[in-house]
């Protein structure tokens, strides 16, 4: 047998094949974790500790990758999305060290990717183009659309942004979701 990977294994998911089974997660961790990225101010403000925020990384990031189940990912998520108080900064090392940036998981990136826009990730629009390729004829893909749609509503240059993927991933979509998107996006301008 291999070695237990942490790596390869995909939030809620877990091969047969590997030795060692994760540890059970109870709920309240996820708080926990959602509570400790709140209280955390990025370094350019005044008491901010460098420090705290590694061992906060340290302490979480094998747990949230390895041991989190899916709808406990998609809980997190959730709180973050619900919250103001989570700073860009932090929403930038959150999807970098928990593996954001690169799931797979349709309903991880949706809400990823409304996080991203509405935090002014511009860096990572190549996540949010991605989404919009894989998944942006779906139902679900339509929030991400309106959250688009609000962000160039407020800000020009997410409107380039939004034409950019827009251009990228309209030969897609198909009918009605098709209609939708472009509805959202209309009310931007």
């Amino acid at each position: 047998r291999e070695p237990y990977d942490p790596s390869l294994v995909e939030f809620g998911t877990m091969a047969t094949e590997y030795a060692v089974e994760p540890k059970m997660v109870d709920d309240s961790e996820v708080e926990k974790v959602f509570r400790a990225w709140e209280a955390v101010v990025p370094s350019d403000v005044l008491g901010a500790s460098e420090e705290k925020v590694s061992k906060l990384i340290i302490r979480t990031a094998i747990r949230v990758k390895a041991h989190w189940r899916s709808d406990q990912v998609l809980r997190f998520l959730d709180m973050l999305l619900d919250t103001q108080a989570v700073y860009r900064d932090s929403i930038l090392r959150i999807g970098n060290v928990y593996g954001f940036n690169i799931s797979e998981d349709p309903g991880v990136l949706q809400r990823w990717c409304q996080l991203l826009i509405r935090h002014n990730c511009q860096d990572f629009v190549c996540v949010i183009s991605s989404y919009f390729e894989l998944h942006g004829s779906e139902d679900a893909a339509q929030v991400v659309w309106n959250t688009l749609a609000d962000r160039c509503q407020a800000d020009l240059k997410w409107r380039f942004l939004a034409q950019g993927i827009w251009s990228a991933v309209e030969p897609q979509m198909h009918g009605d979701a098709r209609e939708r998107a472009l509805g959202a996006l209309g009310r931007s301008r």
